[in-house]
């Protein structure tokens, strides 16, 4: 089952009964006008694969044992409303997860190092909220444990208060990335100089950071990057090709 309604500018909250429906697969609510919590019965449906609720005016926090009861969740779309809270650790037991895109919202806290639990993640967009990264316990420092996720193509960060240092483990990420967005995240240090181990990079973004030192020669081995944005950093030296 499928319940499907899109750019119909719909208003009111989400109907809690929606969460009663034991065989919906797919829940696409995106780009209307609804408001209000979402109730949290939508997150115990097992059968679901894709939630839908992107482009609204939803507030509230989203349940602490959110993961537990989507066993078969691949697409959760919930980008541009007004959620806020911190991101439950128990995402990650939604373990079919493909996409996962939280951007444009009030989520605050740390990025729970769990998500990189998720092995199928394609895209992962947290950016334009009011995250940051723990780093008081390096041993699971976030951009360590995103080199688990071999199929992760975007990764999107930027506008957050990340407020870490950009280490050798980033350029650790999976060559399968595409597009990185850290622009404007308060990132510090310098960068790797392995980055250029990145083969597929198409968009690099990690201007408006607090980035310095040398522009490491191995950028120039990025033959795939179409936009490469370092400004407003503290960065020495120019980018050869490779």
């Amino acid at each position: 089952m499928t319940i499907k309604v899109l750019i119909l500018i719909l208003a009111g909250t989400i109907p809690h009964e929606i969460g009663h429906l034991p065989s919906l697969e797919r829940l696409c609510l995106g780009i209307n006008n609804l408001s209000g919590l979402i109730s949290s019965s939508i997150f115990n449906i097992s059968t679901i694969t894709l939630i839908d609720l992107h482009d609204n005016q939803l507030s509230g926090t989203l349940p602490a044992n959110i993961g537990l009861g989507l066993p078969n969740l691949q697409f959760f779309f919930i980008g541009g409303n007004k959620l806020s809270g911190v991101l439950p650790k128990s995402i990650s037991n939604a373990s079919q997860l493909i996409r996962l895109e939280l951007g444009q919202n009030l989520f605050s806290g740390f990025i729970p190092s769990e998500l990189c639990a998720l092995a199928n993640l394609y895209r992962l967009a947290l950016h334009q909220n009011n995250l940051t990264i723990d780093t008081s316990i390096p041993e699971v420092n976030f951009f360590s444990c995103l080199a688990n996720l071999k199929d992760l193509s975007t990764l999107a960060l930027s506008h957050n208060l990340l407020n870490a240092k950009l280490s050798v483990s980033f350029s650790n990420l999976s060559a399968s990335l595409e597009f990185i967005y850290l622009g404007d995240c308060n990132m510090r240090g310098n960068i790797p100089n392995d980055i250029g181990n990145l083969s597929n990079l198409t968009l690099l973004d990690l201007a408006e950071n607090k980035l310095s030192g040398p522009v490491p020669t191995s950028m120039g081995r990025l033959q795939n990057v179409q936009i490469l944005d370092v400004h407003a950093n503290k960065l020495q030296g120019h980018i050869h090709s490779g």
